[in-house]
């Protein structure tokens, strides 16, 4: 009462069990408050006090070691009736409610109470796609969530999805890290989990805030176990000389499978149609890798099959069913070896690496809990082996398990398919794959290939969770962007993000309503909640610069540009891969900046800028004209040499010629 800037009062809030006497729950509950016209309550149930409508801001909470206050109204005998009459009214009130978004967390509860798992995952997402809710307990939708999917063991990846989202909106609960380290786990990224379980631990030693925390002091011993496994999976990763020894020099042409010499026994599968112009760089790959290659053509009508056959390759026939897992499982079921490298006919391993491949799976088959190898696929094109600048993380080689199986008729999956989550992933770093299907001149076949496919599962009613994504990212890639933005917000709202490529429908989305010239305020929005789920992806505030920029307003252009730049500067110290994904639009970022620094006369900052950029991208001629302006007071010699580093003269002597012709600089340039 002698507080003045207090208005509501917090106490300590034991839910028990008042049949069994367990305590089920201990938060905090406002349940004292100042006496006056603006203190209201609102909501037809899960009532929340309001002053003026809006949240109250000046409270406190009262330490347990004061007062307790004890509620039973969670007891099992009244819960499921509860949950009822709760959903009933839910359902009412969201009818005609001006903000249902409030309601999600409360009818992920009610769902879930009367034991409606489907439903409770739908609100629980929607609630969750929101952020984080200023109320007491604004964690329950991500736990109700957490605990639904940990019963279901082919949903890995969903469950990984959001105990990442869980770790990121409520980095002070120790059971989210707990559980994104048992996900990080199970896709072999130990490191990562042992660095999840210490924060854990240190929110266990570091308890504070209104969220209930639910790890008993029982746990603490299983978390320390759970790290001791974790790190010995990383130690255990001894080396394995006396068996490479025996390795021959040259794996090519394939050896006979055949078992003596304990060396790993290794199956390269691929499934083919037509791909003759493929074929032979995967042939050659392989081969130097695997023991057997197991060719599965579907029915080519060119030299696949004869190509095949002449580098020793085992051949198999299967009629094509529209179901690319139904061909690569048929391709398993023939392969004979411990481990299965199945790489797509347009993959292959550069060649100096390929003895890294053998390398890794003699490793990781020590490790009998993992199960599965993932290589990080860059995009090429074919003809010049120019990187695209895209690239993602695909699961190539597994174990030759017969409870491993692809599902999906595309974009199809490796699945454990006994529904027990034995699936444990392991990155292998170093090693590359070069992809060159996403060449310019077959892409467009592709998508048209995937789009279909994704209609006919539409039709049939077998449309699956990320087929939304999918959708926009074929419409994307065929120009379709009006279509590609409406997928991509509903797979945004769904809250279902393709993992390792968590950020592409969000990339989608604000390139299409660019593309498509939408409003200023969609636009801004979109990347408002872009940078709000990714806010230390340099790539969207690149993309937001060059909008900004685009519709003349500098100064945002500037401010968003600068934070781009920190932001790839911080990836390249810490995340080289996401720094590189970021790097299709650093030149104009840079060519931005050193106009901005410029016009501000900052000489030093500007070249630098300028510099950088057309390290990247060197045939911006307004760059380097703007460039030898800033650097006419230099040495003539002096500028030569430094645009020596970043042109050839044969190759790029015309642009120089035309940009810079009848300078000094480009006299000085010519006699050297």
């Amino acid at each position: 009462k002698k507080c003045t800037d207090v208005d509501q009062l917090l106490l300590f809030w034991r839910n028990i069990d008042a049949d069994t006497g367990e305590v089920l729950l201990d938060s905090y509950a406002p349940r004292i408050f100042r006496n006056g016209p603006e203190f209201r309550y609102e909501g037809r149930i899960h009532e929340e006090l309001r002053q003026g409508g809006e949240i109250i801001q000046r409270a406190c909470t009262v330490p347990k070691e004061s007062f307790i206050l004890m509620h039973t109204g969670y007891s099992q005998s009244v819960n499921r009736g509860k949950a009822e009459r709760n959903l009933a009214l839910l359902l009412d009130e969201l009818k005609t409610a001006k903000h249902p978004e409030m309601l999600y967390m409360y009818l992920t509860e009610a769902y879930e109470g009367v034991g409606d798992d489907e439903n409770a995952i739908k609100y629980a997402e929607k609630d969750i796609a929101t952020g984080r809710k200023s109320v007491i307990y604004a964690s329950r939708s991500y736990r109700v969530l957490l605990r639904i999917l940990a019963k279901r063991p082919k949903e890995i990846e969903r469950r990984m999805q959001a105990a990442a989202r869980a770790v990121r909106d409520f980095p002070e609960i120790p059971e989210f890290h707990a559980e994104y380290a048992e996900c990080l786990a199970q896709h072999g990224r130990f490191r990562e989990a042992v660095a999840e379980l210490d924060l854990a631990e240190q929110s266990l030693n570091q308890p504070g805030g209104l969220e209930p925390m639910l790890f008993p002091d029982e746990m603490r011993p299983m978390l320390e176990e759970r790290r001791r496994f974790f790190q010995s999976c990383l130690d255990g990763e001894a080396q394995l000389d006396k068996e490479r020894s025996l390795r021959p020099s040259q794996s090519s042409p394939v050896r006979k499978i055949g078992r003596g010499n304990g060396r790993v026994l290794i199956s390269a599968c691929v499934i083919t149609k037509d791909e003759e112009e493929n074929l032979p760089s995967w042939l050659e790959s392989s081969g130097e890798i695997a023991d057997e290659l197991v060719v599965v053509d579907t029915g080519s009508n060119d030299r696949t099959v004869g190509l095949a056959k002449a580098a020793g390759a085992r051949v198999e026939h299967f009629r094509w069913v529209n179901d690319f897992s139904a061909a690569k499982n048929y391709a398993i079921s023939k392969a004979k070896g411990d481990w299965i490298l199945f790489l797509d006919a347009d993959e292959y391993f550069p060649k100096e690496q390929r003895s890294m491949v053998r390398d890794a799976i003699e490793r990781y088959r020590m490790h009998p809990r993992v199960t599965e190898l993932v290589f990080l696929r860059v995009n090429i094109e074919k003809e010049t082996g120019r990187d695209q600048g895209t690239s993602m993380y695909v699961t190539r080689c597994f174990r030759n398990r017969d409870w491993l199986r692809y599902e999906g008729k595309i974009h199809e999956n490796l699945t454990d398919i006994s529904g027990r989550g034995r699936q444990v992933k392991q990155y292998v770093e170093g090693v590359v794959i070069y992809h060159t299907g996403y060449s310019d001149a077959v892409v467009r076949d592709k998508l048209r290939r995937n789009l279909f496919f994704l209609q006919e599962k539409e039709r049939l009613g077998e449309k699956e969770a990320l087929d939304d994504y999918y959708f926009a990212d074929c419409h994307y890639g065929l120009g379709e962007y009006e279509k590609a933005s409406e997928y991509a917000q509903k797979t945004i709202q769904e809250g279902i993000e393709p993992v390792g490529l968590e950020e592409r429908p969000y990339s989608i989305l604000v390139q299409s309503l660019m593309l498509l010239k939408k409003s200023r305020e969609e636009i801004v929005a979109a990347f408002e909640n872009a940078t709000k789920r990714f806010p230390l992806d340099a790539r969207f505030y690149m993309l937001w610069g060059i909008f900004d920029r685009e519709n003349g307003a500098d100064d945002e252009a500037e401010k968003h540009f600068l934070r781009g730049w920190e932001l790839y500067k911080r990836a390249q110290r810490e995340n080289p891969f996401k720094a590189s994904q970021a790097a299709i639009f650093l030149p104009t970022a840079c060519f931005s900046l050193g106009e901005y620094a410029a016009e501000k006369g900052m000489v030093r900052e500007a070249t630098d800028y300028l510099i950088e950029g057309l390290k990247l991208s060197n045939r911006n001629a307004p760059a380097l004209r703007l460039l030898c302006h800033l650097l006419e007071g230099a040495p003539l010699e002096e500028t030569a040499s430094l645009l020596e580093v970043l042109y050839d003269k044969d190759r790029d002597g015309d642009f120089l010629s035309e940009t810079l012709g009848g300078t000094g600089l480009w006299e000085t340039m010519s006699k050297k």
